[in-house]
């Protein structure tokens, strides 16, 4: 079966990574004098039309466009308006990545490409890369908010090319369509279509907006092994985009194990996913906890994440988040020895942590100063309020340990 190209690949991962492509570029180059088959050129942006030089963008055009012209076969006619296209998306990647205030620019260029794509759709129908075309026009038209034609395109695709590559990334498109527009059954539905494919290029993407569903739905165990499943299927695709969509997936699921796993069990879970990313889930989770008023489970996480680690800023912030969460338990005696145990911490650190890891330590250590500051300053003012000499206390201690830092 034909395989899709890394250049589509990479486009259908487009929140993840930026779309480059290639064009033919082995034929002669003659001059164009006609447009018959095509939108004004690009030139008539103006003082930006220069710029396309810097890609080469202009000249192939021409030869493209010669060359189509004199072609009298049905296939080579497809086939340089196909080179055509990739040419214009080429081009406009290149533009908006390294010409950020091309924008204009990159929409005309985009305009062409549709225009381009349109026509091998409508007139080639036995082109080889006419179901490529349809899930690019259809594709292409959904990220400009114009669905309803986008989804024609899309549907013709399902419909008369059942055996193309694209036919998952189809569905794939439909279903984030669905999704966008928050119905998430729907979106579900089509997800799992996605899946029976068993792409590669399609299924890490399914899974990983399957995880997001059923976060949405609240069935936080199934957002669980969907991500798991789009975190391995990303691994097994690698390159730039698998590396990108694994890197969110175990962001991802660190956020449903808070709902659903144990605290005591996360070490051994993420180690079974990336042994080398434990120590990141662990203080994601520790923060998810957090966030969530689960303070005492906040504490548990920090905890291994300090045990796990010698000299390191790791310690540093791990001992940072469980004297914050100590303050919302409200028991005095605790939370002053966590503060002395976090001045202890600091001052081992910063006598062997290496010079490399001396920035990230100090912006721990100014987090934990004005954590210090800002929670002696409530003390004192309750003292104020109450005249309770425990707050007074409290204040003094907390103040003393600021100003070791």
């Amino acid at each position: 079966m034909r395989q899709i190209s890394k250049k589509r690949l990479v486009a259908l991962i487009v929140i993840l990574v930026a779309a480059v492509g290639c064009a033919s570029a082995d034929r002669p180059r003659k001059s164009a004098k006609s447009s018959k088959y095509f939108v004004p050129p690009v030139a008539r942006v103006g003082s930006q039309s220069d710029n396309v030089d810097h890609f080469g963008y202009r000249a192939q055009r021409e030869r493209l466009i010669m060359l189509l012209e004199e072609a009298r076969d049905p296939n080579e006619q497809a086939q340089l308006t196909m080179e055509l296209a990739d040419l214009a998306e080429r081009t406009r990647g290149m533009a908006l990545t390294r010409e950020p205030e091309l924008e204009r620019l990159a929409q005309d260029l985009l305009d062409e490409e549709l225009k381009l794509l349109g026509r091998i759709a409508r007139d080639f129908p036995d082109y080889p890369r006419r179901d490529e075309a349809l899930y690019l026009l259809g594709f292409t038209l959904l990220d400009r908010d114009r669905p309803e034609v986008a989804l024609r395109h899309i549907r013709t695709l399902l419909a008369e090319h059942p055996a193309s590559p694209y036919v998952p990334h189809g569905y794939l498109a439909f279903a984030d369509h669905f999704f966008k527009q928050e119905k998430i059954d729907q979106a579900i539905k089509l997800y799992e279509k996605v899946l029976a494919f068993e792409n590669p290029d399609a299924t890490p993407l399914a899974h990983f907006k399957l995880g997001w569903c059923w976060l949405n739905k609240g069935e936080h165990k199934k957002s669980l092994e969907s991500f798991v499943s789009a975190a391995s299927a990303a691994q097994e695709l690698g390159g730039p985009a698998g590396i990108t969509l694994r890197d969110e997936a175990l962001k991802d699921l660190v956020r449903a194990y808070a709902q659903v796993g144990v605290p005591e069990k996360a070490l051994a879970f993420f180690g079974r996913i990336d042994e080398g990313r434990i120590n990141d889930m662990l203080e994601r989770l520790g923060a998810a906890y957090f966030d969530d008023g689960r303070y005492v489970e906040s504490i548990i996480i920090n905890r291994q994440v300090s045990d796990r680690v010698e000299c390191s800023p790791v310690q540093a912030r791990a001992q940072v988040a469980v004297f914050e969460a100590r303050l919302f338990l409200g028991e005095i005696d605790d939370l002053k020895a966590e503060g002395e145990l976090l001045v202890e911490v600091f001052v081992r650190l910063a006598q062997c942590l290496p010079p490399e890891d001396l920035v990230e330590f100090a912006q721990a250590g100014v987090v934990a100063k004005e954590t210090l500051k800002a929670q002696a300053k409530r003390y004192r003012a309750e003292f104020e309020f109450s005249g309770e000499p425990a707050a007074a206390a409290m204040a003094d201690d907390l103040e003393t340990m600021a100003e070791s830092f």
